[in-house]
């Protein structure tokens, strides 16, 4: 990693075999594609294909449609505030879980990043953390000797 976060590394770019082996992989792939829509044609009549093919078009303007809507929203929003100046700011909020679950932690929470063993239980409608102190930890069972 450069010292400078800001310097630019130059691109990688793969070996011969490496290139080759790729191309072959994507012809494979397409080759396979071909193949499977072939597959297709020959068990579908043609009013099937026309409403595929309507289908398809009408989801690719659409697509297009919205992706040109939200452009110029962004662009809009771009001349009226201006450029980004700075990330906002983000309050993490740990008192919850994603399920929605009051969260407790030990009293210090050094305890829980200190700890070999934390201990993660559902007590009522809460999910506590305990911090297991290293006495307390059972100790890994030695392997069976083999006789000799």
């Amino acid at each position: 990693m450069p010292a400078n976060p800001t310097m630019k590394r130059e691109p990688l770019e793969a070996g011969p075999v490496r290139r080759v082996v790729h191309t072959l992989m994507a012809l494979a792939g397409w080759v396979v594609f071909v193949y499977w829509w072939w597959l297709v044609f020959r068990r579908v009549n043609a009013t099937e294909v026309r409403y595929t093919l309507w289908f398809i078009a009408i989801a690719l303007v659409v697509i297009v449609f919205v992706t040109v809507l939200w452009a110029i929203h962004n662009a809009r929003l771009f001349r009226k505030r201006g450029p980004r100046t700075q990330v906002r700011l983000v309050r993490e909020d740990f008192s919850r879980d994603t399920v929605g679950r009051l969260v407790n932690m030990p009293a210090v929470p050094a305890d829980c990043l200190n700890a070999g063993i934390i201990v993660v239980r559902i007590e009522g409608e809460a999910k506590v953390y305990r911090p297991i102190a290293a006495r307390f930890v059972a100790r890994r069972a030695e392997p069976p000797r083999v006789a000799s």
